[in-house]
């Protein structure tokens, strides 16, 4: 389970390799990267997290979205208890007429590595792409991973989608 770290590395910088930017109305393809801050909350207390990832969504009919994230986490406090996550998700980018402004929900499912375990997570968030005249956009996002016995790994990403 300790080659998950690297393979959820390359995954990461594969990402700009294979996305295009938006042109457009004709938006098929988008990658993202992304910073966030965040918090691992279990029933023993809060830890501070600082999570590093990208994804990639395919737009596959009017608004909906499929794609696929992943990321390496790690968590205050504990330097040998970083995390590797990774999931397949669902999105709906609801774009007005002008383009620019386009926010979104989405949600997913997906698995985290700590250590030799791991876990299944189910996924919800939403935010907004902000389009600049050169087919990349701000991305602000607020994300929370969770599973049945109360583990949640929330998330507010910083990124930038392309």
């Amino acid at each position: 389970m300790r080659n998950a770290g690297w393979i959820a590395l390359a995954m990461l910088l594969s990402v700009p390799a294979l996305s295009t930017a938006q042109i457009d109305e004709d938006l098929h393809r988008q990658g993202y990267v992304f910073a966030a801050p965040g918090a691992f909350v279990v029933a023993e207390g809060i830890a501070a997290t600082l999570e590093l990832g990208g994804g990639m969504q395919w737009l596959v009919y009017r608004g909906l979205g499929l794609g696929f994230d992943a990321s390496l986490m790690g968590i205050a406090d504990c330097f040998p208890c970083g995390l590797a996550h990774g999931s397949l998700e669902a999105s709906y980018h609801f774009v007005p007429s002008s383009g620019r402004l386009v926010p979104f929900v989405l949600g997913g499912v997906g698995g985290v590595v700590l250590g030799d375990g791991g876990a299944g997570l189910a996924s919800v968030g939403g935010g907004v792409n902000y389009w600049f005249e050169n087919g990349m956009a701000l991305r602000l996002e607020v994300r929370d991973r969770f599973e049945g016995s109360g583990v949640h790994l929330l998330g507010v990403r910083v990124g930038v989608t392309f």
